[in-house]
């Protein structure tokens, strides 16, 4: 193998591992779009105390068959503000501010977002867009 050769399979796979990177958040995106349904990209880590509430309320109803019914979730691990920083770069969120959850709403429609910081402000907006959960506190 010439030296051409092996600088051609390095670029080659550089290329691949760039494009398959955001493939996850793609193949989400895609998957709302054509169900018609809203994306929500939350932003995370397993060790977040309050990832792990959101993650509760999201299981109670009415809520939990709203978002059913019309959101596509996309969760993205931030590991320690170190992981995945390109999908948040994608969406203008600086997650090294350190403040997660971060959920990223994209409208199925116009594919407009709306960002929204934390738990209760990430509550609130779900129960503003859900008519059922109008009335929760």
């Amino acid at each position: 193998m010439n030296v051409r050769t092996i600088l051609c399979s390095a670029l080659v796979c550089i290329v691949a591992i760039a494009c398959h990177k955001n493939r996850g958040f793609d193949d989400a995106l895609q998957d709302a779009r054509s169900a018609r349904k809203a994306l929500l990209v939350e932003f995370g880590a397993d060790w977040c105390s309050d990832c792990q509430e959101l993650a509760r309320e999201l299981q109670h109803e009415p809520l939990n068959t709203c978002l059913h019914e019309g959101v596509k979730v996309f969760k993205v691990d931030v590991g320690e503000f170190n992981r995945n920083l390109d999908i948040a770069n994608e969406l203008g969120i600086d997650i090294r501010n350190g403040v997660i959850p971060t959920a990223v709403f994209l409208s199925p429609a116009t594919g407009a977002r709306t960002t929204k910081i934390g738990t209760t402000e990430i509550l609130s907006f779900l129960k503003q867009s859900c008519p059922a959960a109008s009335n929760l506190n």
